[in-house]
């Protein structure tokens, strides 16, 4: 058990949180080069190139949710205490859901008195991000397969990750691997280098490393060291970092829409966090997140704020127009065959080649003539892009999905056909579909619950989101945004040979 570690040792100074302290553990990780190369990854890839303010980095959105994760823990460990008073004389129960019985007691007490728990969960928060590659989404598909990580990380530190690279699909065999996994593997080797700070408060660091990874990754099991009594916490500290209502979501917004200068993403980060719980299942015994009947208005403003900031900021035209041009380069990227781990025969010499892979060396590499390799135009469209900042140019644009799935594919056909309208003008076009997608609460089992009063017997009882939030009803789960794009001297005969 640990119970003597100083949270507060260190200070950062955010623009949003403010001050946000940290111990020596923490520092430690900060501190290595795999976390440092985070400071030279923008937040929102090519975003500045509309909001020149929103330059900041993933290393400012780890700290921030890193952050949260100890608030968000603290308020669930607060707000169960109640629940569970509340509940004290309660003599039947609600199955398959529990939320105040003596297993919840049991476990909710291990984990408030044992530190571990909440170190476990802001490095998990300090790590979801570090296996981004450069320019954010664009990259993924230029990481190594299941099948070539499976083979570097076998017999190695970091074997606990290759078993639930293949258990699920095996057809995936041969496909880029998420980004998930190489955080997985980055932050193992970053917690083993820093063993000698864990050995000093008697904590082995592989036990740590895959504690860790559990939580990024759920389908990894947790070491020993995470058995926290009758419930599991996996599957909620899953949920707190990565779920409809998570931590990264709730900094991203705050700090993305402060940085672009909008109000899109604002909402009461501290009403949620006062509304935050838990329950659990009798069937699989796990914890997951809940939300208090009370403070379902800030739940919805969250909702809502994370749909506009993607309708109006993340799919903003121009933002869009810099995707459609790296999407280009990619897939030219593609056919020369290019790749960043070719000459890495073992998984460290990965990492160390990976710790130098940021925006601004992936962006000289694309600038590299050398590197066009008889496809030509990557380094032009690269130049284009970063140098010159000769955007293509919408010429067609139409939303649509919703509750109406069948207006989205007439929209797709639509936008298809007019793709190769131009293209038989000899238009060359850049097309995109962007995606904003809502909160799946038709899905069955939705695991994100409302928790209610009953006003009689003063206990709480579990309910489905859908039958209580009329937002979250009606908010799109996949609303696409079909556009084309065309460079500029080109606009207006596109625009004639569409109709409007």
């Amino acid at each position: 058990m640990l119970s003597d570690y100083e949270f507060t040792r260190h200070t950062i100074q955010d623009p949003i949180h403010g001050g946000i302290t940290f111990g020596r553990i923490e520092k430690a990780l900060i501190d290595h080069r795999l976390f440092q190369r985070l400071h030279g990854l923008r937040q929102n890839s090519l975003l500045y190139l509309i909001f020149p303010s929103a330059n900041h980095t993933r290393f400012d959105h780890s700290i921030g949710v890193m952050y949260l994760a100890g608030k968000f823990l603290d308020a669930v460990l607060n707000n169960q205490k109640k629940i569970c008073q509340a509940g004290s004389s309660r003599q039947t129960f609600q199955d398959p859901y529990r939320v105040d019985d003596q297993g919840i007691n049991d476990t909710f007490r291990v984990l408030g008195s044992d530190q571990y728990f909440m170190l476990l969960l802001r490095m998990a928060a300090l790590f979801h991000d570090i296996g981004h590659g450069p320019l954010s989404h664009l990259f993924d598909k230029f990481f190594p397969t299941v099948n070539e990580i499976s083979a570097l990380t076998k017999n190695t530190e970091y074997d606990f990750v290759s078993p639930t690279l293949v258990a699920n699909k095996p057809e995936d065999a041969g496909k880029p691997v998420r980004h998930e996994v190489i955080s997985c593997i980055a932050a193992t080797r970053i917690i083993l280098d820093c063993k000698d700070e864990f050995d000093r408060i008697g904590l082995n660091a592989s036990n740590v490393a895959r504690d860790v990874c559990s939580i990024i990754d759920d389908r990894i099991n947790p070491s020993s060291l995470m058995h926290s009594g009758p419930y599991s916490a996996q599957k909620l500290f899953h949920d707190i970092l990565s779920s409809d209502l998570d931590i990264d979501r709730m900094d991203y917004l705050l700090r993305d829409s402060h940085m672009c200068g909008v109000n899109y993403g604002l909402y009461d980060p501290d009403r949620i966090l006062k509304s935050m719980c838990a329950y659990a299942r009798t069937d699989t015994a796990e914890l997951r997140i809940c939300v208090r009947y009370s403070g379902l208005g800030a739940l919805e403003d969250l909702l809502i704020s994370r749909y506009q900031m993607h309708a109006q900021i993340y799919g903003h035209k121009t933002n869009r127009a810099c995707n459609a041009m790296l999407e280009r380069i990619r897939e030219r990227l593609l056919d020369v065959g290019w790749s960043w781990y070719r000459n890495c025969p073992t998984i460290e010499h990965l990492l160390k080649t990976f710790a130098d892979l940021d925006d601004r060396a992936f962006v000289n590499e694309l600038l590299n003539p050398a590197l066009d390799n008889g496809v030509g135009k990557i380094s032009e469209i690269a130049s284009k892009l970063f140098v010159e900042r000769k955007i293509v140019k919408r010429v067609f644009e139409e939303r649509a999905g919703g509750l109406d799935k069948a207006r989205a594919e007439t929209a797709k056909a639509r936008w298809s056909e007019h793709k190769k309208r131009l293209e038989r003008d000899g238009i060359w076009t850049a097309e995109d579909i962007f995606e904003n997608k809502g909160p799946k609460i038709n899905t069955p089992n939705y695991h994100l619950k409302v928790i209610r009063k009953n006003l009689t017997e003063g206990w709480y009882q579990v309910e489905e989101l859908l039958d209580h939030s009329g937002v979250a009803h009606f908010l799109p789960e996949l609303e696409c945004t079909f556009r084309l794009f065309c460079k500029e001297p080109h606009v207006n005969k596109a625009k004639q040979l569409l109709p409007h």
